[in-house]
Formats: structure tokens, sequence, C-alpha cells
């Protein structure tokens, strides 16, 4: 190797170092800003406890303008913390994954957007007719997803790297878990083409995306066995045991509720993300429950000395045709 290619490679990978690693802080910072929102006893509380957190993103993001309120976080430097957050845990979430090939639409009022092509030459001032429409227009009201994440006080008090790490494992598996099932739940109603399964995870794969339609990638939501024995094949490219990039433009995601392999053409889709939001859950009982249904056991939070932060993620997802394929 020449030593200008070498010191281009240095170079590189110091830039993409310090991008992590400023990464990685700022997804730190949202979530002791968290942890300091769990702690509040009241909603006017808020501030001051951000404002008086011991980690200086989290007081600079709550000085004005960029006041972290409950409809402060997509702007400024409140923004970029939520962001970095949202990027940790990417790669467990399918609506994160859907948005890396999807058409992610920007705030505004109004969205056209079309694609066609011409397959003959056209003459000056000839009229070019649009072929194919991709997308036109939003479709359907906007999802919220709530994601609940209850701890002792006692836990929250003591601090710590551990409890850091807790907290932040805690809350992620419950937005994570929330936002997939949102996810699979929208998508179910689409057009749905089924596979029966051989009872070899590749040989299921390819034979859903070869019934797939075109797409420039796809998001494949597989239960847990199934991520774990494709990790492990030669053919998997790395990807970890919860799911990753298989294949360029093939993207699995564990999801522990299935039974079926789902797989979605992402660049067929549209995706209007609104961001997360965290605040203190003001509830006074809570179901303590995976899936809360009315029927299990009510916990008062003051009365067990618990704390508890509520976040949410409200997106819009356009599916156009999209049709999704299921293999088993």
């Amino acid at each position: 190797m020449e030593p200008i290619q070498k010191a281009a490679i240095a170079r590189a990978s110091a830039a993409l170092r310090i991008a992590t690693d400023n990464t990685t802080e700022l997804a730190r910072a949202f979530v002791e800003g968290a942890k300091a929102i769990a702690l509040t006893d009241e909603r006017w509380q808020v501030l001051d406890a951000l404002r008086a957190c011991g980690n200086p993103l989290v007081q600079r993001a709550a000085q004005a303008p960029n006041v972290l309120s409950d409809s402060a976080w997509g702007r400024g430097d409140a923004a970029a913390l939520a962001a970095a957050y949202i990027g940790s845990i990417a790669e467990q979430s399918l609506l994160d994954q859907i948005m890396v090939g999807a058409r992610v639409i920007p705030d505004a009022a109004r969205v056209l957007v079309a694609a066609g092509f011409a397959a003959s030459n056209t003459g000056e001032a000839s009229l070019k007719a649009v072929k194919h429409l991709s997308l036109a227009g939003e479709q359907g009201d906007p999802t919220k997803v709530a994601a609940i994440c209850v701890v002792s006080d006692e836990l929250l008090r003591a601090g710590g790297d551990a409890v850091d790490r807790l907290f932040e494992a805690e809350m992620t598996q419950a937005i994570v878990r929330a936002t997939n099932r949102s996810i699979l739940a929208g998508v179910a109603s689409l057009t749905t083409t089924s596979v029966d399964a051989t009872g070899d995870a590749l040989a299921d794969l390819r034979a859903g995306l070869a019934k797939a339609q075109p797409s420039e990638s796809y998001v494949v939501a597989v239960p847990t066995g199934v991520a774990l024995d494709l990790a492990t094949r030669v053919e998997g490219g790395g990807m970890g045991v919860r799911g990753g990039l298989f294949r360029p433009g093939i993207f699995v995601v564990a999801v522990d509720s299935q039974d079926a392999m789902t797989i979605i053409p992402t660049s067929r889709l549209a995706v209007r993300d609104f961001g997360l939001t965290v605040r203190r859950s003001a509830e006074a009982l809570v179901e303590m429950s995976d899936e809360p249904d009315g029927t299990g056991e009510a916990v008062s939070l003051w009365q067990s000395n618990l704390r508890a932060v509520l976040v949410e993620r409200t997106y819009r997802l356009i599916p156009g045709n999209t049709a999704i394929v299921e293999v088993g």
C-alpha cells in the first residue's frame, strides 16, 4: 500500500472515530436527561433538574431557545440528543431500518413526489408525461408509540455507571418493543403474499425475497431463533444476534413476538418522522405487564416508591402500493 493511501485511510479512520465518539456522548446525554426527568416530582421541576444535571450537553440543551420540554425535542441541541439516541438503537428498530431505504418526508404542509421515464427521444417543447406515480399526498393519521419505563427511586438515586447502563437498557427495550410492534401492526393491513416455510432460515429468506416486490432495500422482521440462525451463517456478513445488515440492501431485525418472517420492501414506502420526546409519567397507577390489557395488577407508583418516564415517538408510514411477504 502506498504511503499516501495509508495517510488517507488514517485520516478517514480518525474522522470516523471522532464522529462515533461524539454520537455516543450525545446518546449518553439523552439517557442522563431522561433519568433526571424521572427523578422529578412535578412537571414544573423538569427544567431546573435538567439545568442542574451534571452533563454539560444536557445543561446546554435545557437553555433557551433549545429548552427541553414535551414540544421542544425537535429543535436545536435537544434534537441532536434525541437523534443520537435514536441512532444508537436503530439496528434494533424496524422503523429506523425502514427509514434507511424509504423516502423520508420533510416537515412540509403538502408533499407530491413522482417519477417516470421516456424510452424515446423527446422533441423540443414536447410534453413529458409522468409514467409512474411514486407518492401523492399522505395517507392515514400519525401513529404515536408510547413506551413507559418504571424504575425504583432508590436505584435511580444510587447513581453510577451500572445504574445508568441498567436504566438505558430498560428504556431502550421498552421503546424498541413498542415501536416494532406498532410497525408490524401497521404493515399487517397491506397486501400480503404468503410463502410456506422450509424450516431453513436462509432458504426461507431467499424464497421470501424471490416473491417480494422490486425494491432498493428490504427490512426483514424475524423471530429470535431465525436471527440467531442467520447470524451464524457464513452469508450473514457479520450481523449480530439481534439482527443488522445481512447483505447490502437486506436488514434483519429480531422481534421476540414474531412467529413468522416478514419482508418489507422499504424503497416503496415513505415515512414522516415526528421525533422522540421523553417526559415524567404523570400516571398514578401502572399495570405491570408486557402486554397491558386491563386485567393485570395495577401498581401505585407513589406507594411503591417507583419512578417512571414516558417516551413517545410519533411517525406516519405511507405505504402507497407496497405489499409485504410473510414466510411461515
